[in-house]
């Protein structure tokens, strides 16, 4: 899912593990392709839109 916009409390660096507290839950499993388990989404995958300070996938 491409530019798939999701807010973020906190991001970490390409290559780790992005915090996902406070992100929409079915945002970010149908961002990564999953529909269950618990929501994760890698530093890589994500990328940051500092025009509209959101973070997207």
């Amino acid at each position: 899912v491409k530019d798939t916009a999701v807010t973020t409390k906190a991001y970490a660096d390409n290559g780790t593990t992005l915090d996902v507290s406070g992100l929409d839950d079915a945002a970010i499993k149908a961002a990564i392709g999953g529909t269950t388990g618990t929501p994760a989404v890698t530093g890589g995958t994500v990328k940051f839109d500092a025009d509209n300070n959101k973070y997207f996938v």
